[in-house]
């Protein structure tokens, strides 16, 4: 048996290298040397840094790549073989065969994932985990205990694994594909003790300035939208980027993020909720970003003061879109006033929000405005695009089109829609609508439209892509946007754009991208007086196409002179560099680590709390409004028997953890 480390000009391994916490163990024989090379790609590109790769034969081979942490390991036997490279290992042990690619942050979110979950004997990438080539990750422990690697293989069969979404799979590197999130919820028990330990540093060197986003999700909504607006103009510019979210949830946008970056990390897919705050604090430290962004995430701007308190070298800053008085009288806006305190600057969608949050305290020095804009070149007007896509909808040539664009839900008022458009049906208006979007009220509108023998006048889309959106826009001839608040919808943006006149609220700051040349703002009343506001507003338009085409001729040209998306990386660079500024000439004072971690776990608690109250409720409501039997009986249970579940644990009661958690999956479903 003989080992051979790899150490060649253009090693890639790490300067700052710390001492491996996994090894990643990979079986080969000869004629596999370009399979080799394809993995040791992807294990160069591991956002985790201290790993060691042990490769296998009985055969010689030559080493696939220069890498400090790279050692071939020849043996005359196949069990020779593996029993030397559990030797040789340090850490736990990845089973990744030759040829097979990990995605990047794979290696990390395993590790991060062991780490916080003593009793998991590994862990294993998706997708098909039944799959045996699908990469693994075994604790030490667990292979010391089956008595070998390969005795803790056959015994740790796929279903014994949890599973963790977008790592060590597809095979195809970088080609994401859409995965659903863990059956479990990151709840944890009441007033959970913050553990502050990490597995490793894993400092990253950075060839640029870096920034730390954190939002709630990845999914369809102006707030992504922006985000990914934002990325790809801070990364023409050298910005290293991280993304982080808070909320377990759809993730559907994943993909596009990761067009961006590769360093995305849905907390939820592999961290308890209890573990969130030193993972952030971990990824500050390991990234060492110039500037963490929150946007839209409630658990963000709870975790700030303690963020501030271990990490301070950082420049904090938040974007505001819009207020949302129905949300605890103010949204994240309330939020970003409250918490100004730790905050470098804040950044708004509007100068309107930002008056907003000035009138209720805010600092107006530090509240700056930044607009979403839109680009342009993606979404203009095409008069063959118009026909084709008139076509596949079936939508009459004759009659104009009015698009609904956004997600069918109260804050876009779909009975101030719906009755509009009866309103226009009994005046004898000419119009077809195209509603693209899904959301909680599309049934109840798809009813009514059958109700009132309105659906051959109705093409309901359901959730569209952006790029299937741009199409859709130049079939349009006015786009009708009833909000109930907004900050300036994007919907607005794109579709003068598409050079199509808006009929939307007066709401937020819209009319500093609405001009009376551009379309109509209507004020907010009474779901009777706005439908016939709106329907006065919109009938003019249908009944006039010279009037439409110079409305929509001056919103491309409004958008074209002062609206293009360009500016908005330019505006914001601006922004974080002013923030960095700020930070260094005048810091904001820095709370002690004991009140930060109170801070934390009243976030944490709250947000816990906010968990089993949607999981209990779910929109699975009887009609008197009652949660589910179930989950009135796991709750009943955890308020009356939980001070006795308590005490009995603190005297050392054996199993009740176990049948708590059993109790709870059986009731509530996670």
């Amino acid at each position: 048996m003989t080992e051979r480390a790899t150490a060649a000009p253009h090693d890639t391994s790490p300067a700052n290298a710390e001492s491996p916490v996994v090894t990643v163990l990979t079986e080969a024989t000869t004629g596999e040397s370009a399979m080799l090379r394809a993995t040791a790609r992807s294990l160069v590109e591991q956002t985790l840094q201290a790993w060691s790769w042990v490769i296998v034969s009985v055969t010689p081979l030559d080493p696939p790549i220069a890498d400090q942490r790279v050692r071939m390991v020849d043996a005359t036997t196949r069990a020779a073989a593996m029993a030397a490279a559990f030797e040789e290992s340090d850490g736990h042990i990845a089973l990744v065969e030759a040829g097979v690619l990990i995605e990047p942050t794979t290696l990390e979110k395993w590790t991060w994932f062991l780490h916080t979950h003593s009793d998991a004997p590994g862990v294993l990438g998706t997708r098909d985990a039944d799959d045996p080539r699908a990469p693994r990750l075994l604790t030490r422990e667990a292979v010391v205990r089956a008595g070998g690697i390969d005795a803790a293989y056959a015994r740790l069969r796929s279903g014994t694994l949890e599973r963790i979404p977008y790592t060590g799979w597809p095979p195809v590197h970088g080609a994401y594909a859409i995965e659903p999130e863990p059956r479990r919820l990151p709840v944890t028990a009441p007033n959970a003790w913050i553990q502050e330990d990490c597995p490793c540093k894993n400092h990253h060197e950075a060839a640029g300035p870096r920034l730390l986003l954190i939002t709630p999700w990845m999914t369809l909504g102006g707030a992504d939208k922006f985000n990914l607006d934002l990325l790809p103009r801070l990364r023409a510019s050298g910005w290293e980027i991280t993304v982080a979210t808070t909320l377990s949830g759809d993730h559907a946008l994943l993909p596009e993020y990761a067009a961006h970056t590769p360093d995305l990390f849905p907390l939820s897919h592999f961290l308890e909720l209890v573990d969130y705050p030193r993972f952030l604090t971990y990824l500050i430290e390991s990234r060492s970003p110039d500037v963490v962004l929150v946007s839209n995430s409630e658990l963000g701007y709870r975790l700030l003061p303690y963020l501030r308190s271990r990490c301070p070298e950082a420049a904090y800053v938040d974007f505001c879109h819009s207020e949302a008085e129905h949300w605890i009288n103010g949204g994240y806006p309330r939020l970003s006033v409250e918490y100004q305190e730790v905050l470098d600057l804040t950044v708004t969608a509007s100068a309107h929000l930002r008056n907003w949050m000035i009138a209720r305290g805010g600092d107006g020095e530090r509240i700056h405005v930044c607009y979403a804009n839109v680009d342009a070149e993606a979404i203009r007007p095409d008069p063959e695009v118009r026909v084709r896509v008139r076509e596949e909808l079936q939508l009459a040539t004759d009659k104009p089109v009015i698009l609904f664009v956004g997600r069918v839900s109260d804050d876009k008022q779909p009975d101030v829609l719906a009755e509009t458009m009866l309103s226009l049906h009994e005046r004898g208006a000419p119009f077809q609508l195209v509603l693209a979007g899904d959301g909680p009220d599309l049934q109840k509108l798809r009813g009514f439209f059958d109700e009132h023998k309105l659906a051959d006048r109705v093409r309901l889309l359901g959730a569209v892509e952006h790029d299937r959106l741009g199409e859709i826009y130049a079939a349009a001839d006015i786009v009708f946007l009833p909000s109930r608040s907004e900050g300036i919808a994007l919907v607005l943006y794109e579709a003068m754009a598409a050079a199509i006149p808006v009929v939307a609220a007066r709401v937020g700051g819209q009319a500093e991208l609405v001009t009376a040349e551009t379309g109509i703002l209507v004020p907010r009343g009474t779901v009777a007086e706005e439908v016939e506001w709106y329907a006065d507003a919109i009938a003019p338009l249908l009944a006039d196409a010279g009037l439409r085409e110079r409305m929509g001729r001056a919103a491309r040209s409004r958008i074209e002179q002062s609206f293009q998306i360009g500016r908005l990386g330019e505006r914001m660079e601006e922004l974080l560099e002013l923030a960095t500024q700020m930070r260094q000439g005048d810091p904001r004072p820095v709370l002690g680590l004991g009140v930060g971690r109170a801070f934390a776990t009243e976030a944490i608690e709250l947000t816990r709390g906010n968990i089993l109250f949607h999981a209990a409720w779910g929109g699975a409501v009887n009609a008197g409004g009652e949660a589910p039997a179930r989950a009135r009986s796991y709750l009943f249970l955890q308020r009356v028997g939980g001070p006795a579940y308590r005490w009995a644990v603190a005297h050392g009661a054996p199993g009740l953890p176990a049948l708590r958690d059993g109790l709870r999956r059986r009731l509530m479903g996670f």
